[in-house]
């Protein structure tokens, strides 16, 4: 699959981390000018045209570390060091900067958290989403 080659190829010859789980739009942007400056957990979804930039004419090289089962929604940006815990949703368009903290949804530039103590799922996927699905499958 060509997502697991660039997944790879970032691994080797970019220096990131991201787990052989993760799965990253081909029109995602990783930009680091070190090795080990981005590292993505697993069961993680980043999508389309999504920037993670670790350096900035300001404050320099910051890593940017995403937690695992995460949904970083399309046309966002993380800017250098930002830390986005495990189980959370960034909502599509977003500028994150600084922390979010674990199972937290966070929308807006600047992104903010608009929900706490969320259960979510592999890659981002809210419970409530999944039984709705199951119910639906029942029903039919």
């Amino acid at each position: 699959m060509l997502t697991d080659a660039r997944r790879r190829y970032l691994n080797v010859f970019k220096g990131t981390s991201v787990h052989e789980t993760a799965r990253l739009s081909l029109a995602a942007s990783l930009r680091s000018s070190q090795p080990g400056g981005i590292v993505i957990g697993a069961e993680t979804l980043v999508a389309f045209k999504t920037l993670l930039i670790t350096d900035d004419a300001i404050s320099g090289f910051s890593p940017i570390t995403v937690g695992s089962q995460c949904f970083i929604g399309g046309g966002s940006t993380l800017l250098p060091g930002t830390v986005v815990g495990n189980n959370c949703i960034i909502g599509s368009g977003s500028v994150v900067a600084g922390h979010v903290p674990d199972a937290s949804i966070a929308v807006g530039n600047p992104a903010r958290i608009i929900k706490s103590n969320q259960k979510i799922g592999p890659f981002g996927q809210l419970e409530i989403a999944r039984e709705n699905r199951a119910k639906a499958r029942i029903s039919n």
